[in-house]
Order: C-alpha cells, then sequence, then structure tokens
C-alpha cells in the first residue's frame, strides 16, 4: 500500500475513533458521585446491593448502566432521590 492510501485509510478512521471516544466520556449515571459525596465505598454498596465488586463498579464507572430496578434499589440504599443518581440538582431547572 502506498503512503497516500495509508494515509486516506487513517482519516476514515477517525470520525470511528472520535465517536468511540466521547461514547465513553459520556456520564450516564452519578453513582460514584454520590458514593463520594456521601463516603461510602463500591464495596459496602455491592455488598447491600447483593451484587460484585466488578458490577458496581461498572456501574459507577459507566462501563455499564443498571437497570431501573438496580437503580432505585441503590438510590433506596443510598437514602437518596433516583433524580441524584441521573443528574445533579443544579444541572436540573
Amino acid at each position: 500500500m502506498q503512503m497516500y492510501e495509508k494515509q486516506i485509510n487513517l482519516l476514515n478512521i477517525i470520525p470511528y475513533i472520535c465517536t468511540i471516544q466521547s461514547r465513553y466520556n459520556m456520564k450516564l449515571n452519578r453513582i460514584k458521585a454520590v458514593l463520594s459525596a456521601k463516603g461510602i465505598s463500591q464495596t459496602w454498596l455491592a455488598k447491600q446491593l447483593g451484587k460484585s465488586f466488578s458490577m458496581v463498579n461498572a456501574y459507577a464507572c459507566n462501563r455499564i448502566q443498571p437497570n431501573l430496578e438496580t437503580l432505585q434499589q441503590i438510590a433506596e440504599i443510598l437514602q437518596v432521590d433516583l433524580k441524584d443518581l441521573i443528574t445533579d440538582k443544579d444541572e436540573r431547572q
């Protein structure tokens, strides 16, 4: 493959990489922030939920999103409004 063709292939992949990067930077829940504000560990939350630390860590780091039932459980355990796990109070209108 010639240098020019390699450059074109790289240019074609850049938008794809940017899309993936922005997807991974999205914050779809605030579990980690709420845990931090309350001084509660992910390990403690995992025990309360009956889930593995790895699963709770994936929720907190936004790698996996909990289903609505689990999100409601987390809100009850942390004694916060479900909305607080999704948006910051200051961001709500």
